[in-house]
């Protein structure tokens, strides 16, 4: 069954849960925004991981930044 939507959805990070009182507030829009190179798509795809594996919902990632190769 699906979460609760008053429930917290995990993050996969440990800190950033604590931080966020459980994870993050579903409905709600997340932005990371940071120079090249400094790990904005292991972010974002661990978010989508943790929400998918551990929240029990579905995800979709998309970046702007990359291009097909990538």
């Amino acid at each position: 069954t699906p979460p609760d939507p008053g429930d917290r959805i995990p993050t996969g990070f440990a800190d950033l849960d604590t931080l966020t009182s459980g994870g993050l507030r579903p409905g709600r829009l997340v932005v990371v925004g940071a120079r090249p190179g400094v790990g904005k798509t292991l972010v974002g795809t661990g978010l989508a991981r943790a929400a998918a594996i551990k929240g029990g919902l579905p995800t979709l990632f998309k970046t702007l930044e990359m291009g097909d190769e990538e």
